[in-house]
């Protein structure tokens, strides 16, 4: 039983640390905003042509800027 449980482990951490590993090839720096699309929620968000805005996107453009990340919407 112990044989079978080292042997778990063992498997267990080699994917987290694969998995891990596939992280830093990745973007983790950009990230995808999910937002409604209501034509003037004003002043936290409109939707004006095909385009998100107000003062939640100000707000996370912002911090995305001054943090070198990048928001998609």
């Amino acid at each position: 039983m112990r044989r079978i449980l080292s042997c778990f482990l063992t498997l267990l951490t080699g994917m987290t640390l694969a998995g891990g590993a596939s992280c830093v090839w990745a973007n983790e720096r950009t990230f995808t905003v999910g937002v409604e699309d209501y034509p003037n929620f004003l002043p936290y968000s409109e939707f004006k042509n095909d385009t998100y805005g107000g003062l939640g996107r100000a707000i996370l453009d912002a911090f995305a800027k001054k943090h070198g990340y990048k928001f998609e919407y």
